[in-house]
């Protein structure tokens, strides 16, 4: 039981990697309505998403991994910094999306 938490942040960053590459090929049509109102161009927007949800995606990887070898609190401490990392990144990819 003691690597059941960097094994979670493991399946949980694979499944958003996995749906940030199907946002990728899809297109659009798999983002949530709520997230996409008055969007011009419908491919760049979905693609910036996929690039926003590929990034916040491997930060719970990363931690996962090094929770696996270091320790829950190297771990927790890793995903902490690396989400408000991606958060900051994040910010300079949306704002391409509608230009």
């Amino acid at each position: 039981m003691e690597h059941a938490f960097p094994i979670i942040l493991l399946a949980f960053g694979g499944l958003m990697l996995l749906y940030a590459g199907l946002t990728a090929v899809c297109g659009f049509e798999l983002i949530p309505k709520n997230y996409s109102v008055k969007v011009r161009d419908k491919k760049k927007y979905a693609r910036c998403f996929a690039a926003l949800i590929a990034v916040l995606g491997w930060v719970p990887v990363i931690a996962g991994l090094c929770g696996l070898f270091f320790g829950n609190l190297t771990a927790l401490i890793i995903l902490i910094a690396g989400l408000v990392f991606a958060v900051w990144i994040g910010r300079y990819i949306m704002r391409n999306a509608d230009d």
